[in-house]
């Protein structure tokens, strides 16, 4: 089974959306933020193949993600912010296949993640009032002849 970016970023959108009252977005190019709040977004970021067996035979990918937390208040911040947590360090991630149907796969979070609380350099931006970011990272391993491991 190929593992894909943006089918590993949808099975994170369900899990947040099946574990919490937040709507969950996936950003793309062109993607508009929700004007209410509370909102979560899911951004691909950077990753970095490494080979970790003799003449390529196995393959280490981090699928990384910044996982944006936007709500009306600094409480509620926090609450949200509690709740993801638990989910990342918990929670087993359903893996959707780019058609969307539900696989066997199941993936987990890894638990040394980021969290960075941001403050908003422009008072009057609503969106930017009570943010934070999560970076988390899912490590997946492919062998060449056995595909994902």
């Amino acid at each position: 089974m190929v593992i894909s970016e943006m089918a590993m970023a949808y099975s994170i959108e369900q899990l947040i959306e099946s574990e919490t009252t937040l709507p969950a977005h996936i950003v793309f190019d062109g993607f508009k933020y929700p004007e209410e709040k509370p909102f979560v977004t899911i951004e691909p970021m950077q990753r970095n193949n490494e080979q970790i067996s003799k003449q390529r035979e196995t393959i280490s990918t981090p699928f990384r993600y910044q996982i944006g937390l936007f709500a009306e208040t600094f409480y509620k911040r926090s609450e949200y912010q509690a709740e993801l947590r638990e989910i990342f360090l918990y929670s087993e991630l359903p893996y959707y296949n780019d058609n969307g149907v539900l696989t066997d796969a199941v993936f987990y979070f890894e638990p040394n993640f980021n969290e960075v609380p941001m403050t908003s350099g422009d008072i009057s931006n609503e969106t930017e009032n009570h943010r934070m970011y999560f970076d988390i990272e899912i490590i997946v391993h492919t062998h060449k002849n056995k595909g994902r491991i």
